[in-house]
């Protein structure tokens, strides 16, 4: 008895479910970064800091998904899909820490 073959969108599709929690690592990174230095160059007080937030929450959504269409769209290669999600998880990481260390 053969195996099934594996259609191939399902594996892409399989993949980038994976690497949607990176993703999701990546839209918090920028938010954090573009709020954050928002609010330091306006010197943020109360709600005068709701545009930046929302500024950065928008902008965030856009990176994560542009990121998230970029890898479905490399389909089976996996070497850059690796070499990508390292930098992703790096900037993710980085996202959350440094704010961290800035106060």
């Amino acid at each position: 008895m053969q195996p099934e073959p594996v259609d191939a969108s399902s594996q892409r599709a399989l993949l980038s479910v994976i690497e949607l929690p990176i993703a999701l690592g990546v839209a918090f990174a920028t938010f954090v970064f573009f709020s954050l230095a928002g609010c330091r160059w306006a010197h943020c007080v109360d709600i005068s800091g709701l545009p930046w937030y929302l500024g950065g929450a928008l902008l965030g959504i856009v990176v994560a998904v542009a990121f998230w269409v970029k890898m479905m769209r490399l389909r089976d290669r996996f070497r850059p899909r690796l070499i990508l999600d390292a930098i992703a998880i790096l900037i993710g990481v980085a996202g959350y820490v440094l704010p961290q260390l800035w106060r």
